[in-house]
């Protein structure tokens, strides 16, 4: 997996679900654009609730198909 700083890069549109980082731990997360073009991390959990502070991004590595 790669590591992309938000500062030079935005999430794909065609990927929701991404790994971030905030300076302080590593978690599960989904991605939203919003109307203006930004973008904003949430947790994926019940309650949903915005990750604050994100500075990396990585999207998961697909996985080979074995024969």
């Amino acid at each position: 997996m790669k590591w992309y700083s938000v500062k030079k890069y935005r999430p794909p549109y065609s990927v929701m679900e991404l790994i971030v980082y905030n300076g302080m731990s590593i978690k599960h997360a989904e991605c939203c654009a919003m109307s203006d073009g930004s973008y904003e991390f949430y947790k994926l959990d019940m309650d949903s609730t915005i990750i604050e502070g994100v500075t990396h991004f990585c999207i998961p590595e697909p996985i080979e198909i074995e024969e």
